[in-house]
């Protein structure tokens, strides 16, 4: 395989990532929570300009070396260029939806048609736009297309901007490992309001793969251990009350740097 195509196929991995997490936030404004506003942000702003200054490039060059050799397998075109053309847009619009931050259903149904427009996209390149290249092109013409790529003294690719989209990138990830903490963190604290015992409450630390486990004390109150080892004492109160206080502390053990 072409080291252009296995790139292109590759960055598609790496965006479907992305719509994924945009997906997981239009889901949080569609049920009347709060989406993570500075990762959507991010990813706005990484999907505002790394497709079109690194990838879409790429596939336009390609697209224009299958229409030269194999036209008979482009019935549109122009249609790449269109659809690319249609992305910038809704990128665009998805920037102003996240930017206004008021309406968390219309901001849902704009990051919705976001996800399902962009993937089926890709769903196009990945079914048709890429084996038609892969067929027709020769072995010389993905030479002559890695070389503009990645050897050509004047490279299709810019260094600033992948070192800027690096960046954005890294934070995105950062971004969403936050996020996705914080949205685990707020599902276990849904499920602590229907705690009701002890047991309960250890089969939920043992669900969520914490080390640690409740105990009522014969004289009244509860321990929280660790194997054989007692951490902290809670005094004697409503199991409610000490299922809160062991599990804090448990997060709180959990946070700690190692």
């Amino acid at each position: 395989m072409s080291d252009a195509l296995l790139l292109l196929r590759l960055e598609h991995e790496n965006l479907d990532q992305l719509l994924d997490l945009i997906d997981e936030q239009r889901q949080i404004a569609k049920s009347g929570g709060d989406p993570d506003l500075d990762l959507l942000e991010t990813v706005a702003d990484y999907f505002g300009g790394y497709p079109d200054k690194c990838h879409h490039p790429v596939e336009e060059l390609v697209f224009r070396r299958l229409k030269m050799r194999a036209p008979d397998a482009v019935t549109d075109p122009d249609k790449l260029t269109d659809e690319h053309a249609q992305i910038e847009r809704q990128t665009e619009e998805l920037a102003q939806a996240i930017a206004s931050k008021d309406d968390k259903q219309e901001l849902a149904a704009v990051l919705e048609r976001f996800v399902n427009d962009y993937r089926n996209h890709m769903a196009m390149e990945e079914e048709h736009f890429f084996p038609a290249a892969a067929k027709a092109l020769s072995e010389q013409d993905w030479d002559d297309i890695d070389f503009k790529l990645f050897d050509g003294p004047d490279p299709l690719f810019d260094d600033t901007a992948h070192e800027r989209f690096h960046g954005l990138r890294e934070r995105i990830n950062a971004l969403a490992l936050t996020s996705h903490r914080r949205a685990a963190r707020l599902r276990q604290v849904r499920q602590l309001g229907e705690l009701k015992s002890v047991d309960a409450f250890n089969a939920f630390l043992e669900s969520a793969d914490y080390a640690y486990r409740l105990e009522s004390r014969p004289g009244g109150g509860y321990t929280v251990m660790s194997g054989s080892h007692a951490l902290v004492d809670i005094p004697a109160c409503k199991i409610t009350r000490a299922i809160w206080c062991a599990y804090f502390f448990v997060q709180g053990l959990e946070e700690e740097p190692v």
